[in-house]
């Protein structure tokens, strides 16, 4: 079976969201590390020992200009923009959504060094639509969850869709844990933190 991998939660101003974050949850995030090209910068928060939310933000140091923390700019706002699953076979993942129609873009590898200075690497893979999961396979990378602030957990990830059915199908023939319901297209989540249940909601 799948598991989560972690959840993305996007906001306009990082810095800014840490502390937000650390006051609703009584857990201060800590600082990931810089996507170069992507003009985006993360910080994490545990919510198992293999799973984490992953916060993601604008890097203002990068130069902006057609990148996804260009976007977070100008949209303005918080919520979850994704959800990622992890893998060891990338390829057979690509194979089940191809044959139930879904489509499947190129492969995308990534990395990001910690603020110790190790380098993580690893590699992605989207399909064609934005309520379903990327999967990602960290090539025997340390996994961010181990040193992420623990404290928190997921009580639940919650999937609307106009077609419920179709998303189901899928997600079941990955033996992914998810359900699926009826309603605007929307990725929402609740985070059990020592402050209480915080509610995420979609970007």
């Amino acid at each position: 079976m799948l598991y989560l991998d972690h959840i993305m939660y996007a906001v306009p101003d990082l810095e800014n969201s840490m502390a937000e974050i650390a006051s609703i949850t009584g857990i201060v995030p800590s600082d990931g590390g810089v996507h170069p090209g992507n003009g985006t910068r993360n910080a994490l928060l545990g919510l198992s020992n293999s799973s984490y939310l992953e916060i993601i933000g604008p890097d203002k140091k990068q130069n902006l200009e057609n990148t996804l923390g260009e976007l977070l700019v100008s949209k303005n706002t918080s919520g979850i923009r994704a959800w990622a699953v992890a893998v060891s076979d990338l390829a057979s993942v690509a194979h089940v959504a191809q044959e139930l129609g879904f489509r499947v873009r190129d492969r995308k590898e990534m990395s990001r060094k910690t603020p110790e200075g190790f380098l993580l690497e690893w590699e992605l893979l989207f399909l064609e639509d934005a309520l379903l999961p990327f999967f990602i396979d960290w090539k025997g990378s340390e996994h961010p969850a181990r040193k992420a602030p623990s404290g928190c957990g997921l009580v639940e990830l919650s999937i609307s869709a106009e077609e419920p059915k179709v998303y189901q199908e899928l997600l079941n023939k990955l033996q992914l844990e998810v359900s699926v319901s009826e309603g605007e297209p929307a990725i929402s989540a609740i985070i059990r933190s020592p402050k209480g249940d915080w509610s995420l909601p979609s970007w």
